[in-house]
């Protein structure tokens, strides 16, 4: 595999766990520019913390909770870490 920022399709995340990685989901929390939450999703094994991409080259992403980690169950991951930037947040009263 090559460099730490390389993405990674699904099919070599399926391949990881399979051979026995241990490799971790983790969902990085954004807010885009509609005002929607949006998680994407990285692979995070050994030290290398890569971005997951579809089939069509565009980093996979969810804007639901919910379904970001019903993907990462049914590829196999058996940890799932979420970060969120609070920076992106306004401060109650601010608008």
């Amino acid at each position: 595999m090559s460099s730490q920022n390389d993405p990674l399709e699904q099919k070599q995340v399926s391949d990881l766990i399979h051979a026995g990685y241990v490799v971790d989901l983790v969902l990085q929390h954004e807010v885009n520019e509609l005002d929607q939450n949006q998680f994407f999703l990285y692979a995070k094994y050994r030290s290398n913390m890569r971005p997951i991409y579809t089939q069509r080259n565009a980093h996979r992403s969810y804007t639901n909770l919910e379904r970001a980690v019903d993907w990462g169950k049914r590829m196999g991951f058996r940890q799932v870490s979420v970060t969120i930037d609070y920076s992106s947040y306004l401060e109650p009263g601010e608008e």
